[in-house]
């Protein structure tokens, strides 16, 4: 989503609806918010 150019905000937005709508069991929850953080950052995301 970051290379097709929407706001970080707007990404944010986007997952906080998808994890309303689909229950992830906390691991796999905590997989998806680790992998998206070292993504930002090897992207240096501002």
């Amino acid at each position: 989503m970051y290379d097709s150019g929407y706001a970080r905000k707007t990404i944010l937005e986007l997952f906080r609806i998808i994890d309303w709508m689909i229950l992830l069991p906390a691991a796999l929850d905590a997989a998806v918010l680790w992998e998206l953080n070292i993504f930002e950052e090897l992207s240096k995301v501002p």
